[in-house]
């Protein structure tokens, strides 16, 4: 056995403790109430409906930034453990007992949240910036917008107004041209596009911090990457100049495959008190840390 091979057996064993690990202490210590429950039961319902949300012929034409070890993951089943997905519904549920939702996703990938979100939510605004074309499942949802060069496209036919913007976070016409369009600030934005310090920072500076509402929630992915909780407190800090009373709490949770991969770490920059929420809720999450 040469060294590669011993090296790649070493990790796999780390990578499988670490995941491990953190299931068992997240059944030990996080809790759910019912709604979160139902959430959970309704997006899991959604989920067996796609087969596939990416074949391997298109995966091999566009990765849609899925790295190899979760394309193998993406359609296999999810327990009832909660994801980011189920959080964020719940997460709207709140904004939808204040005001209609208008959500931004940058960065949606193979829209495997964003389409859990629409089939939990009704008459609500979502938004996505996105350097990829649509996933070809969902294609036929959408169409054209007249007049934005093949840049915008459309879909009213399901319970909510999505809007899909293709373009490149880090392209001041695309910028400009997505932020031209904006009729109303988004009181949510899910931020899971470039995993990097400038990826956020581009995308905050110049599509998410002149749109955001009196009263929002922003949410970021994937936290334990190099650099990005730094990135996330100064974005946070940088707000609070701008807005009274800002909370930011960060906490551990399952991504888009669940428990077929290790926990993420999130984090949300948001004027609503989710500590109280969740303590009159019944809900712990793992980890979660208030700054």
């Amino acid at each position: 056995m040469n060294f590669k091979q011993i090296n790649y057996i070493l990790v796999r064993i780390y990578q499988i403790t670490v995941k491990n690990f953190f299931k068992v202490y997240s059944n030990l210590t996080t809790s759910i109430n019912f709604e979160l429950k139902n959430i959970i039961k309704n997006n899991r319902s959604f989920l067996k409906e796609i087969k596939e949300f990416l074949s391997p012929d298109s995966y091999k034409e566009n990765d849609y930034g899925i790295p190899p070890n979760i394309y193998k993951e993406i359609d296999k089943p999810i327990d009832e453990n909660i994801t980011y997905s189920d959080l964020i519904v719940f997460l709207l549920n709140i904004i939808e007992k204040k005001s209609n939702v208008n959500y931004l996703e940058v960065g949606v990938s193979v829209m495997k949240n964003i389409m859990q979100i629409d089939s939990a939510l009704s008459g609500a605004k979502l938004s996505i910036y996105d350097i990829n074309k649509i996933v070809p499942i969902f294609e036929s949802q959408f169409e054209v917008k007249e007049n934005t060069n093949g840049n915008f496209f459309e879909s009213t036919s399901g319970k909510n107004k999505i809007m899909y913007f293709q373009g490149d976070v880090f392209n001041k016409k695309d910028q400009d041209l997505f932020n031209s369009s904006i009729e109303e600030n988004f009181n949510f934005v899910f931020s899971d596009a470039m995993h990097t310090p400038e990826g956020i920072l581009t995308e905050y500076e110049n599509i998410i911090k002149m749109n955001l509402a009196d009263n929002f929630m922003f949410y970021f992915d994937d936290l334990d990457f190099y650099n990005l909780l730094e990135t996330a407190i100064h974005i946070y800090r940088d707000l609070s100049l701008s807005y009274e009373n800002l909370n930011f709490y960060t906490f551990w949770i399952n991504g888009w495959v669940g428990q077929n991969e290790k926990m993420h770490k999130n984090g949300i920059i948001t004027t609503f008190d989710l500590a109280d929420i969740f303590k009159k809720e019944g809900i712990k999450l793992l980890f979660f840390k208030n700054y």
